[in-house]
């Protein structure tokens, strides 16, 4: 599980953990505007397409140059109780490949209790 924080959207960047090319963003045909949140299943919009576990990074160069194959990876974590699509959102953090996204929108926070601000 991924902690909490900013929520992914298409585009985020991410950094791969990778050689070839550091970083990517995440691929807008992989992310969904389809976001809810809470035990009723109250829908969020965000304005932007939102990432989830499974969303995919764009095609970016994999492995230790000079040995460079283009490949996409998935998201592997996200916050279990703000569903995308019936699956855990993705949040600035979120594993990817083998490294992490790192930004989203900073003005929506998953994952953390902000009851008394």
């Amino acid at each position: 599980m991924a902690v909490p924080g900013p929520i992914a959207t298409s585009g985020s960047p991410v950094a791969t953990g990778h050689l070839c090319a550091v970083t990517t963003t995440l691929d807008p045909l992989t992310c969904s505007l389809n976001v809810m949140a809470g035990a009723k299943g109250n829908p969020i919009d965000v304005g932007k397409n939102v990432a989830m576990m499974g969303s995919l990074t764009v095609a970016h160069l994999a492995g230790v140059p000079p040995v460079c194959v283009a490949h996409t990876a998935p998201v592997t974590t996200g916050i279990p109780t703000v569903l995308v699509n019936k699956k855990p959102v993705a949040v600035t953090g979120s594993l990817v490949d083998m490294g992490t996204i790192t930004g989203g929108i900073p003005s929506v926070i998953v994952g953390k209790n902000v009851s008394g601000l």
